[in-house]
């Protein structure tokens, strides 16, 4: 709920909330942030984690800055709340850094890609904007995310910190080990978010001719591609033609709320004999390995990709210290 108590000021208090958030009275000293992330909790725990606050638990954060991935859950508040939330939501104890410039210091970190598993991966900075667009119009959570989101794009961008083959390059490069592109030239991308959209596109720029995407949402798809069309099939899961499968193929699949009239309808997929193989970047897997015994499915919790990702991340090492600097010149003026 939102009271005006006076012109300018807006304060947001809940019942059974853990916030008692005024803008009014928020002083740097006040902010807060409780966080778990992927340097210290399992990966795919992590992702079960955040799957049940997405699902759950979304009202115990309303009156926050909350960034919810598969390899994060940060709650960001300019006063203190009563009690840790997602110790109250989860039952885990989360780690907690005081005062404004810390926050902003660790939260461009993330949004430039420093935090990541892979270094200046594009992705974690949308997923923050989007999280602080989310905040009611003027909040003082959405223009402190915004500061951040600003610092962070001219560091990123001045450092030129970038991964240089990200979630989608490090997942076609994986396929591209077993396929052979003269003839296995067909890719088939499961799902409709940002990952499987930027892997389509990805892959009809190299090499693979036939690419198609496969979505429960697959209207949606369609009435942009009218607008905008993208170089690739969009096709609905339920009613694929059976013409798709008629050629080896390899299946990339990033995915989420999976039940079993779907996995039932992914399962017919993967384990055709023209399927060569299969990355799942769902962060949490559709199935598990010995469910498709005797086919190449790989996680991105397993070696295969984590040694790609590895790779990768070499190239940006040097310049990962260069950024760090640059963040805390950036955010050290606030701490004297």
């Amino acid at each position: 709920m939102v009271s005006r108590k006076r012109e300018g000021t807006i304060s947001y208090h809940r019942k059974d909330s853990y916030l008692r958030v005024s803008q009014a009275t928020a002083t740097d000293d006040q902010y807060v942030c409780y966080y778990l992330d992927h340097t210290f909790v399992d990966p795919k725990k992590l992702a079960l984690l955040s799957s049940r606050i997405k699902q759950n638990s979304l009202d115990h954060f309303k009156d926050a800055l909350l960034v919810c991935t598969c390899h994060r859950i940060e709650v960001y508040f300019s006063c203190p709340p009563q009690k840790d939330p997602i110790e109250a939501v989860l039952g885990i104890k989360a780690r907690r850094i005081k005062k404004k410039f810390e926050l902003e210091n660790r939260l461009i970190k993330i949004c430039c890609g420093v935090k990541s598993i892979i270094l200046g991966e594009k992705f974690i900075y949308h997923q923050v904007s989007q999280a602080v667009n989310s905040l009611p119009s003027g909040h003082i959570m959405q223009q402190f995310g915004n500061t951040v989101l600003k610092k962070a794009r001219q560091i990123r961008e001045n450092r030129n910190f970038y991964a240089a083959d990200d979630y989608e390059g490090l997942s076609l490069s994986l396929i591209n080990k077993w396929a052979d592109c003269k003839q296995d030239n067909t890719l088939v991308v499961v799902g409709a978010g940002m990952l499987s959209l930027q892997v389509a596109m990805y892959a009809s720029a190299n090499n693979y001719e036939n690419v198609v995407m496969v979505s429960r949402v697959a209207k949606k798809f369609r009435k942009k591609n009218r607008e905008n069309p993208y170089p690739f099939r969009i096709c609905s899961l339920y009613t694929l033609p059976e013409t798709i499968f008629d050629n080896p193929f390899h299946c990339f699949i990033a995915t989420t709320n999976i039940d079993d009239t779907y996995q039932t309808r992914l399962f017919d997929i993967i384990t055709r004999d023209s399927c060569k193989s299969v990355i799942d970047m769902s962060s949490i897997p559709a199935f598990q390995p010995e469910t498709v015994c005797g086919k190449s499915y790989i996680t991105m919790y397993d070696d295969p990709y984590l040694n790609e990702v590895t790779r990768s991340n070499q190239k940006l090492l040097p310049v990962k210290k260069i950024v760090e600097t640059d963040i805390k010149n950036r955010t050290s003026g606030a701490a004297q």
